[in-house]
């Protein structure tokens, strides 16, 4: 079973500086070190989010320099069923997660393009085995709500900033179904605003998601990633033993031809 750990503050510093997408595959660039996203999708827009400094495209970010901040979420969240999402909110925090989900069923059939009741739904229904599948439909809604209201389209990469557990979670399902390329989408998605929200570099998160994308893009087929994605875990977590299996697996990498003079 695919897990998750919390780790997500409340508000935090933003660095959304763009890094040149580099070529390390015909179908795919890394954004980061860690998000891989497809080359079709050459543009990331971050939502929820306020900028504090405008720098100029490329401009250099200094270390701990504060360009953006994460607004903070709605005090009223669902018109006719804030009371109830808090009594679910509650519940989960408590560890009553069944009957969180079973509060929501109603509120979520009646909002049903709420992303508060819809992602408190699905991490509800996600932590119960016997409810667990039911989440990845409500997840998907989910990535779909908010892609539409932040103007995703086939260029650009939304990513919400306050769900960055929605992302990792779809795609910890997908890699449960077999779904290798909209894993690793989702995945990348969630290392992306973990990464701008300044989490990822103390979350257990970060070594699981390296992990499963040398899983993904084994499954892919593609040994250049897979081979990259496996030894970036090695170099960060040296005792991890997932990977392993899968480089091993591998072909020999190519070496370079040295051209005759």
């Amino acid at each position: 079973m695919r897990a998750f750990y919390s780790c997500i503050g409340a508000a935090a510093t933003l660095l959304l500086g763009l890094l040149s997408p580099t070529a390390v595959a015909a179908q795919y660039y890394h954004r980061t070190p860690d998000a891989v996203l497809p080359v079709r999708k050459n543009s990331v827009f971050f939502t929820h989010v306020d900028v504090v400094e405008q720098l100029p495209r490329g401009a250099s970010i200094a270390k701990g320099q504060q360009i953006a901040t994460l607004q903070p979420e709605p005090a009223v969240q669902s018109e006719g069923y804030d009371l109830v999402l808090a009594g679910a909110k509650k519940a989960y925090d408590e560890g009553f997660f069944p009957q969180a989900a079973a509060a929501l069923e109603d509120a979520v059939a009646h909002e049903p393009n709420n992303p508060f009741l819809l992602y408190h739904y699905a991490r509800a229904l996600y932590k119960t085995d016997e409810t667990k599948p039911r989440s990845y439909a409500v997840y998907q809604r989910l990535m779909a709500t908010l892609a539409k209201q932040g103007g995703e389209n086939d260029s650009v990469v939304v990513v919400d900033l306050w769900f960055p557990e929605a992302y990792w979670k779809l795609g910890t399902l997908q890699l449960d179904r077999a779904e290798w390329a909209s894993a690793v989408d989702n995945i990348s998605r969630g290392l992306l605003g973990l990464d701008q929200l300044g989490a990822l570099p103390t979350s257990p998160i970060h070594e699981e998601a390296l992990s499963y994308l040398t899983e993904c893009f084994y499954h892919l087929h593609d040994a250049r990633l897979c081979r990259y994605y496996g030894n970036r875990t090695l170099q960060l977590f040296p005792q991890n033993k997932y990977v392993q299996p899968y480089l091993t697996h591998l072909p020999p990498a190519a070496t370079p031809k040295v051209k005759r003079k």
